[in-house]
């Protein structure tokens, strides 16, 4: 991922954010090396909701992007994270719409049954 992106989206600094969307808007696609975050995972990350909002207005899709950590912290059982995502109903129907893993079953998977449960107090049908 471009440095300047990341910086700007770190700094919560909009003018430096919209410059570079404005410059090239397909840096909204760029990625992190490891982790893969998209700017949408960089942004809910460093809690910057406006911003959140905006990079979706800007750029719908992005809210069905894969981010490996995001994954990797729901095998490893964080509660505080499925917490989020339930409280994100619109981001929760994305899993609904034919994915042959959701939520559901990577917690389930990995044992964790207080997630399971509480996934399924929101979500029934993912079962």
């Amino acid at each position: 991922m471009d440095s300047r992106l990341y910086e700007a989206i770190a700094n919560n600094d909009r003018g430096a954010f919209d410059n570079l969307v404005q410059d090239n808007e397909g840096i909204l696609e760029q990625r992190t090396d490891y982790h893969l975050s998209t700017v949408l995972h960089l942004a809910s990350r460093f809690r910057h909701f406006k911003l959140v909002k905006d990079i979706i207005e800007l750029h719908p899709e992005i809210v069905e992007t894969v981010n490996k950590k995001l994954v990797d912290k729901l095998a490893d059982g964080h509660l505080d994270v499925v917490k989020l995502m339930m409280n994100q109903s619109w981001l929760m129907d994305f899993e609904e719409d034919g994915i042959d893993l959701n939520a559901l079953h990577v917690t389930a998977a990995m044992g964790h049954t207080d997630i399971v449960q509480n996934i399924l107090e929101v979500r029934p049908n993912f079962a």
